[in-house]
């Protein structure tokens, strides 16, 4: 299992639907939803979300 570290404009790109910043980005993040990897979220775009 992977893990990867997202930025705000990733997750909320992801969020909204919308396709992120690259093909491999956007894999890693689908195969997240399926539970093959892992996406950490630090403390700070958790704030930059909220400030959304």
């Amino acid at each position: 299992m992977d893990s990867y570290v997202t930025d705000t404009q990733a997750l909320v790109k992801f969020m909204m639907g919308q396709k992120v910043i690259n093909e491999q980005c956007h894999q890693a993040f689908l195969s997240a939803d399926r539970g093959e990897n892992t996406i950490i979220i630090s403390a700070v775009v958790l704030m930059e979300v909220l400030y959304l």
